[in-house]
């Protein structure tokens, strides 16, 4: 029975058990606009840091979760994501936007996530 044609199912647990492949990794950091010039230049200058900052993180977080397969990979990418617009800074950012994608077991992969930064209470 070694020559049945594999289900969509199998497939989708499939991707989901093997570690994402080629993943690309797009962060995109919306200043706050308004202010004076000073103001919206510390801004994206801020975002700047924000941006590289996070593309870092969501790579280590898809790199430590690589043995548990695409689905960990993205959900770790996603909680680093949630994390950290706890920690930016709402009167400079208006939101975040980490899109993660790549192949896993021949699946196209895709999540994305928008976090509107919020500082904790």
């Amino acid at each position: 029975m070694s020559d049945q044609k594999a289900t969509s199912g199998d497939k989708k647990a499939d991707a989901a058990t093997k570690p994402l492949e080629k993943e690309k990794i797009d962060v995109s950091v919306t200043p706050k606009q308004g202010g004076d010039k000073k103001q919206t230049q510390d801004n994206r200058q801020y975002a700047d840091k924000v941006k590289k900052s996070l593309e870092n993180d969501v790579k280590k977080s898809l790199d430590g979760a690589k043995q548990d397969g695409a689905k960990k990979q993205l959900d770790a990418a996603e909680k680093t994501a949630q994390d950290a617009g706890k920690k930016i800074d709402p009167s400079k950012i208006e939101k975040v936007k980490v899109k993660v994608e790549g192949e896993a077991g021949g699946e196209k992969v895709k999540r994305e996530t928008v976090v509107a930064p919020k500082k904790e209470s």
